[in-house]
């Protein structure tokens, strides 16, 4: 009997036709004692794709599946370890999830299982991508939780720790009204950043359990900005900066008041809090059809291409352990996820040493028109 048509032609003394193997759906490879393959089943061709010529034994099948050579040293290190504990335990099999790259260049995550049987190693894939990547979706948003709590934690230390001591040793101090100011200022400052934090991880939180109600109202943009501006008049007035709202009296949108006032707020203490001394801050508007843009433009240090780039990403919020320094804050992160969530959207305009320019795009709802 002839060896079936996708066995090797060399070396390989085996004869069944192993054909029956193509009816079934998991990527199946067989190979002998000496890790040569022999057969690939159809649908590990569909799939994985490589021919017996590009993997003729595990060494290449490693090569080609695995070509970050930590990893594959890794995986096989795994590999072997189980292999030492089935052969100990007279197991006849063993598994392990690995992330195999395909011949058309994409990955994948399989639950790879390897039995023997006789002088035949029967190698299976058992496909778990979409598993695998929900897994790693949630360790994502558990690390992202813990991280937020915990700059929250840090945020609202800072005020109450200040007020405290103050309502200690206020009197005992004897500090100078210009001391007093300074001190006043700076919790003022901090105060903002907490609630900015404290009210973007809510509306986060709640829209992600869907229990978030999003209500547009129409909002006169110029009072409005007026009003989040005035929160932040200590600082400015601290580092002599200039605040310009160059929009016009009737500007008027249609959207979340909540939302917008947490994106302005996080831009506005950015724009504030890296603006030099002296600086200038000018806040602007423009209307079309479709689109109302708000623009927050400052003079400060600006943002490498990779923090845009961090800031941008629709991963960035769940990997920021180290991107919470990076000057743009955490608060801002998780509030422009909320404001994607509700058909807005966020631009980024920024080098080192020009200054940054947020815009803030929401859609023209039909009221508005």
């Amino acid at each position: 009997m002839k060896l079936c048509k996708n066995s090797l032609k060399e070396g390989i003394n085996y004869t069944p036709d192993f054909r029956t193997l193509d009816v079934i759906v998991t990527p199946v490879i067989l190979a002998d004692i000496h890790n040569r393959h022999f057969y690939h089943n159809l649908s590990y061709q569909e799939e994985i794709g490589y021919s017996l010529e590009e993997v003729p034994d595990l060494d290449m099948w490693a090569i080609k599946a695995y070509p970050d050579e930590a990893y594959r040293e890794e995986v096989i290190r795994l590999w072997n370890e189980k292999l030492k504990i089935a052969q100990r335990d007279g197991l006849s099999y063993i598994n392990q999830v690995a992330k195999v790259r395909c011949k058309n260049q994409t990955y994948r995550w399989y639950d790879i299982y390897e039995h023997t049987l006789g002088e035949v190693r029967v190698i299976t894939f058992l496909d778990v991508d979409q598993l695998q990547v929900k897994s790693t979706d949630l360790l994502d948003l558990l690390h992202f939780k813990r991280t937020v709590l915990s700059s929250l934690a840090h945020d609202i230390r800072g005020p109450l720790s200040a007020l405290q001591n103050i309502l200690k040793y206020g009197e005992k101090l004897n500090l100078s009204q210009k001391k007093w100011q300074s001190i006043c200022l700076k919790m003022d400052e901090q105060i903002n950043t907490a609630f900015s934090m404290i009210d973007a991880t809510v509306i986060h939180e709640v829209g992600e359990m869907d229990r978030f109600q999003f209500t547009p109202q129409q909002i006169e943009l110029l009072a409005f900005l007026e009003v989040k501006v005035g929160c932040f008049a200590n600082a400015v007035r601290e580092k002599s900066l200039s605040v310009q709202i160059n929009v016009d009296a009737d500007t008027v949108l249609i959207y979340d008041t909540f939302i917008l006032e947490i994106m302005i707020r996080n831009l506005l203490h950015n724009a504030v809090k890296y603006s030099p001394t002296g600086g200038k801050i000018i806040i602007s508007a423009t209307k079309t059809d479709t689109t109302m843009q708000v623009m927050v433009r400052d003079e400060g240090e600006g943002l490498t291409k990779d923090q845009v780039d961090t800031l941008m990403s629709n991963e960035s919020a769940r990997k920021l352990r180290n991107e919470i320094r990076l000057g743009f804050g955490l608060g801002l992160l998780i509030a422009k996820e909320s404001l994607e969530r509700y058909q807005g959207k966020l631009l980024v305009e920024s080098s080192p040493d020009t200054g940054s320019c947020f815009t803030i795009c929401l859609p023209v709802l039909k009221n508005e028109m």
